[in-house]
C-alpha cells in the first residue's frame, strides 16, 4: 500500500488531474516524504523521501510549470527553516520522477519561517510567461506555547523564480501603503487569466503575540505586475 501514513501539518496541492502530499507530523515524528494520488485512476504513489532535508511541518509545497516540478520550501523542522529542494515530475525515462540530487540555489536570504501562504501562476491562459512563484509571510519564531499562543509573523511577500525557485525579490510591508499584517496559520491561491493578469488572494490568518493571539478575518487581493 503506498498511501501515506496517518499526519497532519502536512502540506497538498494539485497538478492537472493528480494530487500531492508532502511532509506533515506523524506517528514517527515530522516526515519529508511525498505522496501522489492519481485522480482518474484512484491509485497512490510513494515518490520517495526528500533526502537533503528533515522532515518538517508546515512546509510550502509549490509547483513550477516552467520548470516541471515541485519544490518545497522552509518549514519547521524543530525550529523555522529556509532550505528546499526540488521534485522533477515524471518523464518518460523516470516514470515516477525523481528529486534533485542538489538543494535549491538562491534561498540563503529568506528569513526562516514555516505556515506560509504560498502560489504559483501556471495556466495556460496567464498575460504573460514571465511566471514567477509566491510565498507570504509565515511564522519565524515559533511560541513556546504551542497551538495556545502566537509567535512572531512576517508579511513580506517573496518572489521565487518560477522555473528554479530561486530567490528573486523580496518586498517589504514598509514598501507598499496598503498591506496585510504579519501573519502565519493562514491560507491562499492564486489566479492567473489573460484579461485581468495575475492575483495572490489570501484570507485570515493567527497574529498577536503570546498575550494576546488573534485570528483575522480579513480578506485580500494582491495584483502581480512584473
Amino acid at each position: 500500500d503506498e498511501r501515506p501514513e496517518h499526519r497532519s501539518f502536512h502540506k497538498m496541492i494539485s497538478v492537472g488531474t493528480d494530487l500531492y502530499v508532502f511532509g506533515g507530523c506523524g506517528s514517527s515524528g515530522r516526515l519529508n516524504d511525498l505522496h501522489k494520488f492519481d485522480t482518474i485512476h484512484q491509485t497512490w504513489s510513494n515518490l520517495g523521501k526528500a533526502h537533503l532535508l528533515k522532515g518538517r511541518g508546515g512546509a510550502n509545497l509549490i509547483y513550477l510549470k516552467d520548470g516541471h516540478c515541485l519544490i518545497v520550501v522552509a518549514g519547521f523542522v524543530g525550529s523555522e527553516s529556509n532550505d528546499g529542494q526540488k521534485f522533477i515530475l515524471s518523464t518518460e525515462e523516470e516514470e515516477k520522477g525523481t528529486w534533485d540530487d542538489s538543494l535549491l540555489e538562491g534561498l540563503d536570504n529568506l528569513r526562516p519561517r514555516s505556515v506560509c501562504i504560498s502560489a504559483s501562476f501556471h495556466h495556460d491562459d496567464a498575460a504573460t510567461d514571465d511566471n514567477v512563484a509566491l510565498i507570504f509571510g509565515g511564522e519565524v519564531n515559533p511560541s513556546e506555547l504551542g497551538h495556545e499562543g502566537a509567535g512572531g509573523f512576517e508579511n513580506d511577500l517573496i518572489l521565487l523564480d518560477g522555473k528554479t525557485g530561486a530567490l528573486k525579490e523580496t518586498i517589504k510591508a514598509a514598501e507598499e501603503k496598503n498591506w496585510p499584517e504579519p501573519r502565519g496559520w493562514s491560507d491562499g491561491t492564486s489566479i492567473s487569466t489573460a484579461d485581468k493578469g495575475r492575483s495572490l488572494y489570501l484570507f485570515g490568518g493567527l497574529t498577536g503575540d503570546d498575550q494576546n493571539p488573534k485570528r483575522l478575518d480579513d480578506f485580500w487581493c494582491c495584483d502581480i505586475k512584473m
